[in-house]
């Protein structure tokens, strides 16, 4: 596999190749070697950040690869997206236990940090329609890259959703998302927590969450074993790197302990969960949990 020149001008323009690796050198090292050496500095680059600029740093990683990838991205994935929302269908009891949406007074506020391209989102709209349809749906989506975030309002422009394109992780990003404290029904993580790099950002997208969702909201987790996860795709060769580094996946079982232990104030409590084998390449898990009242 060789990749594009304009490809591996991702990793120049994040400081992330040293000037000894020039293009041409592609062609005659060995693929995998190279992918060793790419990543290594890649990592040694991040170990010598201070927090607040790994944060911002991991954050230019996570929207080069994906504005990179957009095009693509709907192709590649699209056995996983099809999983996804299998997943939903399956574990959709846990969003409506207890009357839930029918209690909100006819308007619930949805919030997707990581939008993608919008498809998961909007089987996730598609299933609260469904199940009450005199409810309003107020839509929020957010996305790292641009790009996606393009092909995201354009596949759910029916719900006239409001968009951002924040790093959620920085500091007082609910204030960019126009977003109070205790303002949202539903938050929608579809496998965001897989490409959240490292403990303490984890748990910070989990206070986030815990902040923005009111009393009794849900949170919506789907997830793939990462023993099986694959993504149909020709990568270039900074795709891959960039994709293989940030990637860390993360099981049902060590989701719901982030779930569970991330705070000792009023935790989630998880209402549904479930393994689903989708076919003999994807095993899903979902996880609904409810915000417990103060």
């Amino acid at each position: 596999m060789m990749a594009e020149k304009g490809r591996v001008t991702i990793l120049e323009r994040l400081g992330i190749r040293k000037s000894s690796l020039e293009f041409a050198d592609i062609s005659k090292r060995n693929y995998f070697e190279l992918k060793g050496i790419m990543l290594e500095q890649l990592r040694f680059h991040v170990e010598s950040l201070e927090p607040e600029e790994q944060k911002e740093f991991l954050g230019e990683l996570g929207k080069a690869l994906f504005d990179d990838w957009a095009i693509n991205y709907r192709v590649d994935m699209a056995a996983h997206l099809h999983a996804a929302k299998k997943a939903l269908d399956l574990s959709a009891e846990g969003i409506f236990v207890d009357g839930f949406v029918n209690a909100r007074k006819g308007r619930i506020v949805v919030f997707d940090p990581a939008v993608g391209e919008g498809l998961v989102t909007r089987h996730l709209m598609k299933l609260l329609r469904r199940n009450s349809p005199k409810t309003k749906f107020d839509l929020r989506i957010n996305d790292l890259s641009p790009a996606l975030m393009e092909q995201a309002s354009r596949e759910l422009a029916v719900y006239k959703p409001i968009a951002t394109t924040l790093n959620v992780l920085s500091e007082n990003a609910f204030m960019g998302l126009g977003l109070d404290q205790a303002s949202v029904d539903i938050i929608l993580l579809s496998q965001f927590l897989d490409v959240i790099k490292g403990h303490a950002a984890k748990v910070k997208l989990l206070e986030l969450c815990h902040f923005l969702l009111s009393p009794g909201g849900r949170l919506v987790i789907t997830g793939e074993d990462p023993s099986l996860f694959s993504v149909n795709a020709k990568m270039s060769l900074a795709e891959e790197i960039l994709f293989q580094f940030l990637f860390t996946g993360m099981g049902k079982e060590e989701t719901i302990q982030y779930i569970e232990r991330f705070t000792d104030k009023n935790p989630f409590k998880i209402l549904s969960l479930g393994n689903y084998d989708i076919d003999e390449k994807h095993r899903m898990f979902s996880i609904v949990a409810r915000k417990e009242a103060d």
